[in-house]
């Protein structure tokens, strides 16, 4: 009751800073185009988005702004919160843990998926160009703005649902960058089935973003489900992409992350620097982290995962190392 009792003044407060916030940074100018980190859920992204968080002198949406999305009414004031954030040092870049729980993270200062924020004021699903009306197209582009002045730098943004956005993004930033992660098709859809299987609630709710077909796939069995997500996802991404000059997007494949991530962030950082977006590198990642790729779910439920992913794209998939062997490799 007293916790509920509380929150009054707190929504009262976060209201009124929103739109504080919205009067108030309506005329930030973008100096940098943004760079996007996307790929289909449980893909390594939010792995990704800390290395490089941590890595360059970047502006990003912290963990801290994304936690108080709740405290509000109507749009939370992203830009506000990330500065208190800021004068608190919880974006020092001192604290990576490099740990996080389907893309949310405990680190205040570190990021997370900020698609926590974004699916709570932007359509659902995939986004052609015109499908984003002009009072969110201001407001996407009036948040990068200002957390681009509140760290006065470059700003990346790691979230799984703008890879369903790229046409929409294209049409507020048109020359944006975007780093793709891939990874095994199979480790994915293993990683989705120990999501959707984490409770009765979860096995019967659709937990990510809305790629194009998921109403006929959500009529099929769950595991088939989290095969065919994967595989939705991407095709919505290579459509998207196909609108991107190749230019301007680069690759990133989950085990090359794990295995060598100080290369990759290399890759990364030659890529931003080609298209004028000057960022330093701050910190060293580590040498490298643990991989996630081997079989944890009984042979029967693997088996048919392999199926329908075969079935699904039309080739065989490559097969996940057995714990014995995922040892030996590490």
């Amino acid at each position: 009751m007293i916790e509920t009792l509380l929150r009054i003044p707190e929504k009262a407060l976060f209201t009124l800073l929103g739109q504080l916030e919205n009067t108030l940074s309506r005329n930030h100018k973008l100096q940098n185009t943004p760079t996007f980190i996307i790929g289909p859920p449980r893909s390594g992204t939010t792995l990704l988005g800390q290395i490089v968080c941590h890595a360059f002198d970047v502006s990003y949406i912290p963990n801290m702004a994304i936690r108080m999305r709740h405290i509000y009414n109507g749009y939370p004031p992203i830009v506000t919160a990330s500065k208190i954030a800021k004068l608190l040092g919880y974006t020092s870049n001192t604290d990576e843990k490099y740990e996080s729980y389907y893309g949310s993270s405990s680190v205040l200062g570190g990021s997370s998926d900020s698609d926590f924020i974004w699916r709570d004021v932007l359509p659902m699903g995939y986004l052609e160009k015109g499908d984003l009306s002009d009072q969110h197209q201001r407001y996407i582009h009036r948040i990068t703005a200002g957390l681009e002045k509140v760290f006065n730098k470059p700003f990346i943004d790691k979230c799984v649902g703008h890879s369903l956005r790229i046409p929409a993004l294209l049409e507020i930033f048109p020359e944006a960058l975007f780093i793709r992660c891939k990874r095994n098709p199979l480790a994915v859809a293993q990683s989705v089935y120990f999501g959707r299987t984490r409770s009765e609630w979860t096995r019967k709710t659709w937990l990510t973003p809305h790629a194009r077909g998921y109403e006929a796939l959500f009529q099929k069995d769950l595991l088939e489900q989290c095969a065919g997500q994967q595989y939705l996802f991407e095709k919505d991404i290579d459509a998207g992409l196909s609108q991107v000059d190749p230019e301007r997007v680069i690759e990133v494949d989950y085990d090359d992350v794990c295995r060598q991530p100080e290369k990759e962030l290399q890759r990364i950082y030659d890529l931003m620097h080609q298209h004028n977006i000057e960022v330093q590198m701050l910190h060293k990642a580590p040498d490298a982290f643990p991989l996630s790729n081997f079989r944890r779910v009984d042979k029967n439920i693997y088996n048919q995962l392999v199926t329908h992913l075969e079935k699904i794209y039309g080739t065989p998939v490559s097969h996940l190392y057995e714990q014995s062997d995922q040892e030996k490799n590490n």
